[in-house]
């Protein structure tokens, strides 16, 4: 996605209105620029830069979809979902039941299907009790990243790959741990035997953890605020960048009084909002949007 950096959009409101603005006007600059990108988000959930078509999310096995996931993009909006990679094959089945509950989505006839990544791993088997738990996927298996996972339950039991894929397990703070030795395994469980180091104790015993999926169509939410200060995001999504410089503008001068000015000024934000809607129109696959309900798309294959 194209971005321009939030200095810009202040600068342009700036040269609108021909003067640079105090800090208190920029303030109001500031607030009046999230105004109409949350305006513009309303206004079509199929946004180029905010629309992800058949992304694979963790699924619990009674089918709750949360709509915040580590690593992925919020959900604002569902548009479809389906229980397989979808628009590869028209006979992929497409859940067309679900509602809010529970803090997430909850899928209607859900079907449990496995997701097609390892999510995490269940440790069990040790005498102290430290050990054992839920291992969650942080990161994809590298030979430079540590950790890759992290005990949910205590954040100092980890599972890592110290960069030639030697797995170990333990409690790093006061060093004891286990050791996949200096064999070289794709994932954890696939080691045969775990040697004792320091004060270790109990044999683990790790298996994977059964994680299940759907495939989503969904609208992404937006941040907070866009703006240049800590914690803002300061990258303004290119589409949105002239509609949200005009109407900050429109808005700065509704807010100093100069209402007729506004009003003049509004006709041309409108009408850098409906190109950028026209375009969406125009780029779009009929086949994200449009679902056509048959017997092929009603069968689980």
């Amino acid at each position: 996605m194209t971005t321009i950096p939030y200095a810009d959009l202040l600068a342009q409101v700036e040269a609108l209105a021909g003067a640079s603005l105090a800090t208190a006007e920029q303030a109001r600059v500031k607030i009046f620029a999230n105004r109409r990108a949350r305006k513009a988000h309303r206004e079509c959930d199929y946004w180029p830069h905010l629309l992800y078509v058949g992304e694979e999310r963790v699924v619990s096995d009674a089918g709750l979809l949360p709509l915040a996931q580590t690593g992925l993009e919020s959900i604002d909006k569902i548009i479809r979902i389906h229980a397989e990679d979808p628009f590869k094959s028209t006979s992929v089945y497409e859940y067309t039941e679900y509602y809010e509950a529970n803090g997430g989505i909850q899928i209607a006839g859900y079907q449990a299907a496995e997701h097609t990544v390892v999510t995490g791993y269940a440790v069990t088997g040790c005498d102290n009790p430290e050990y054992d738990g839920e291992y969650n996927f942080n990161a994809t298996l590298s030979t430079t990243l540590s950790p890759v996972y992290v005990n949910t339950n205590n954040a100092n039991n980890l599972l890592y790959d110290i960069g030639v894929q030697v797995w170990v397990l333990g409690y790093v703070a006061s060093g004891q741990y286990w050791t996949s030795g200096f064999a070289t395994y794709a994932t954890p469980d696939l080691v045969p035997a775990w040697s004792t180091v320091g004060g270790a104790t109990g044999i683990p015993a790790v298996t994977v953890s059964i994680t299940y999926s759907a495939f989503i169509t969904y609208l992404a939410g937006i941040p907070a605020t866009y703006g240049d200060g800590d914690g803002e995001e300061s990258d303004v999504p290119e589409p949105w960048f002239e509609y949200m410089a005009q109407g900050a503008y429109c808005d700065w001068l509704r807010s100093d009084g100069q209402t007729e000015k506004a009003m003049a000024e509004e006709v041309i934000a409108e009408s850098l909002l409906n190109q950028q809607l026209e375009k969406v129109s125009r780029s779009n696959g009929n086949q994200v949007v449009t679902r056509i309900m048959s017997h092929g798309t009603k069968q689980a294959r």
